[in-house]
């Protein structure tokens, strides 16, 4: 992660072996332009130079990363915000699409939860945050570092699961 941390600083080219959600391999040149965690996983966001298009890249399925000593001029991002082009990358991932309203300001939110939320103002005292995780558990900590008040959660497995944690953490041992 480092050398793509380096490559964004520094605007310099990077390749590496990528090995894709089938597990296919191939070798990959890019400009990389940011690395943002979405979900519980950083992707980097990248201009392939090979395929000429914008692409994200979970950096746990990259190796053999080796800066390439060639700068290069910065591009903007599709829509200009590297966690929403991830995001939109991974809504036909088949994870579990989570929501749930909570009862707080996305002021208050954003550095709480905002690099693994998506967060919608509704009014000036509550939100709806989204986003989409394999594991229930990453969204349910997330979600408790809200402090602050749920309701509408989605998908009903992840109330389920809050409702044990929360069953959990107040009951008293037997005296």
């Amino acid at each position: 992660m480092v050398v793509f941390a380096q490559g964004c600083r520094d605007r310099e080219r990077v390749a590496f072996d990528y090995r894709d959600a089938q597990g296919t391999a191939t070798s990959r040149r890019v400009e990389p332009v940011n690395l943002v965690n979405v979900g519980n996983r950083y992707y980097l966001v990248a201009y392939d130079v090979d395929r000429a298009d914008w692409r994200s890249f979970r950096v746990d399925r990259a190796e053999n990363a080796q800066p390439r000593a060639l700068r290069f001029a910065p591009r903007r991002i599709p829509g200009g915000d590297a966690a929403q082009f991830v995001r939109a990358g991974l809504s036909g991932s088949g994870h579990p699409h989570i929501s749930a309203r909570v009862q707080a300001s996305a002021a208050q939110l954003a550095p709480r939860v905002g690099r693994w939320f998506e967060i919608e103002p509704l009014d000036e005292h509550s939100s709806m945050l989204r986003t989409q995780n394999a594991d229930l558990r990453w969204a349910a900590f997330g979600l408790a570092l809200c402090e602050a008040p749920l309701s509408e959660v989605q998908p009903p497995k992840l109330r389920e699961l809050l409702a044990t944690w929360s069953a959990n953490l107040t009951s008293r041992p037997d005296s």
